[in-house]
């Protein structure tokens, strides 16, 4: 259990729909997506199986 004085970090969760990493990675490599580079440096990101 938590205790009352712990706080927890907010989180947020973006999907991209049709948007496989085989095509992602390669736009951030070359710099078209530093926003997302940026979010996948500092957190964590993994592959949806559906």
């Amino acid at each position: 259990m938590r205790s009352t004085n712990q706080m927890s970090k907010p989180i947020i969760i973006i999907g991209l729909d049709g948007a496989t990493f085989d095509l992602i990675l390669p736009w951030i490599k070359s710099g078209k997506l530093p926003f997302l580079h940026e979010i996948m440096k500092n957190g964590a990101y993994g592959e949806l199986l559906s």
